[in-house]
């Protein structure tokens, strides 16, 4: 019995023992916490930018397109109107032929100033006739003169033209009546040979009219389905041709 006891007493005493070594260890211990990595603590860490787009207080500024809207007004900001349509015929209404300095109604003088002296100077259709060979032109006038000499300016009251190489109004010598009616519309009249039997002018052929305010234009050919072969513009207020 006394040796159990014993037994146990130094049982705790060792227990007790080992128990203060233990705490003496633990208590002599130095706790040192770890140090950081280099490069990450010793850094403050710089802030990220927000990928997001950012708000502004200026909302971006509206673009207004430049010009007019419906597109009536120039581009450069010049207000242009559209032109006018024009018709071929606009210069028959001023007596006027493309391409030649003189028109009807024009003086004699005028003429010689622009084609120099004709090559062949007679009188009809009641005064004197200038003709231009080699421009294919003739000019019957209200000028007077004798031997090849005018004596008395007048002025022109027909223009003859025989070149098939002059523009008449977009069409030209050579065309039949249907082909310059497709371009120029529908005349005023057509006559037959029969009707201008007592013109000194239009004498055994058929003629092609337009009529446009003081003035008419002629086309003439052998029938009413050949080529024309010459062109006339006259004032209207002279005698009939």
């Amino acid at each position: 019995m006394k040796r159990k006891v014993f037994f146990i007493l130094l049982l705790i005493i060792l227990m007790l023992a080992t128990s203060c070594s233990l705490l003496g260890k633990d208590t002599g211990k130095i706790t040192t916490s770890p140090s950081p990595a280099p490069g990450i603590d010793d850094k403050t860490a710089e802030p990220t930018e927000d990928p997001s787009p950012k708000e502004t207080d200026k909302s971006p500024q509206e673009t207004e397109p430049s010009g007019d809207i419906d597109g009536d007004d120039d581009p450069d900001g010049l207000e242009t109107s559209p032109s006018p349509d024009t018709s071929p015929l606009d210069l028959v209404g001023q007596g006027r032929v493309e391409g030649i300095g003189v028109g009807a109604g024009d003086s004699t003088e005028k003429v010689i100033s622009e084609l120099g002296p004709a090559d062949e100077l007679d009188y009809y259709l009641g005064g004197l006739y200038l003709m231009y060979h080699d421009l294919d032109l003739v000019f019957f006038t209200s000028a007077q003169g004798q031997f090849g000499e005018i004596t008395e300016h007048g002025e022109v009251v027909v223009i003859g033209i025989s070149s098939e190489n002059q523009d008449l109004y977009g069409v030209r010598l050579g065309m039949t009546f249907e082909q310059i009616i497709e371009v120029l519309g529908q005349p005023t009249t057509i006559v037959s040979a029969e009707e201008n039997e007592n013109s000194e002018l239009l004498f055994g052929g058929w003629s092609l009219e337009y009529k446009v305010g003081d003035y008419t234009l002629c086309f003439q050919a052998d029938s009413e389905d050949s080529q024309v072969y010459v062109a006339y513009l006259w004032v209207n207020d002279r005698n009939n041709y």
